[in-house]
């Protein structure tokens, strides 16, 4: 019996490993690190990362050429392009599923990417507040940290969907603030 990976297999399997000689050891060493946040890549070839509790550092560079092929790796592992036509490229990389994206020429003079690593650490909100991220208890603005459990009411919601959210009780907040800053109007509105 022969140990034969099916042709998808194989072919994602090449590009993995295309991928990562591309990346780098460098940078899949900054992948792995847990403290890692960010890693990006500027036009001056320069790399930064940023580290949970840091600000960003210049750690590298990577040639453009280099960037280049690993952002054409990337883009071809998605079934999609990237080029003149084509200068954007927004998904997950596929190695780890951290968010990515990658920007070429005409939008940019060289090859840039951003990496934002999945979260490896989940922050408790009154950690949040204690840093001054989040607002006190009753800040109206801070209306979702009222509920006993934050977590729950973003579980299993997409990015986009908690933004969207977000959005629509702050437009609540703002139209409750203006119903109070007008009680004529409030109270028209109930008589109607």
């Amino acid at each position: 019996m022969t140990n034969v990976l099916p042709i998808h297999d194989e072919h994602h399997h090449r590009l993995e490993t295309k991928l990562k000689r591309e990346l780098g050891d460098h940078v899949l060493a900054l992948l792995n690190d847990d403290r890692t946040e960010d890693v990006v890549l500027n036009p001056d070839s320069s790399l930064w990362r940023k580290r949970m509790g840091e600000g960003f550092m210049k750690v590298g560079e990577i040639a453009p050429a280099q960037a280049s092929s690993a952002l054409s790796t990337i883009a071809a592992w998605r079934g999609t392009v990237l080029n003149h036509e084509h200068p954007i490229l927004e998904t997950e990389l596929p190695i780890d599923g951290s968010r990515f994206e990658g920007i070429v020429s005409p939008v940019v003079r060289q090859p840039v990417f951003a990496v934002r690593l999945r979260p490896r650490r989940i922050f408790r909100l009154d950690e949040y507040e204690a840093d001054g991220i989040v607002t006190a208890k009753d800040d109206p603005l801070n209306h979702l940290r009222r509920q006993d459990d934050f977590l729950n009411a973003v579980r299993g919601l997409k990015h986009g969907e908690i933004i969207r959210a977000a959005r629509r009780g702050l437009d609540r907040q703002r139209e409750d603030n203006i119903r109070e800053c007008m009680p004529g109007r409030a109270g028209h509105a109930s008589a109607a």
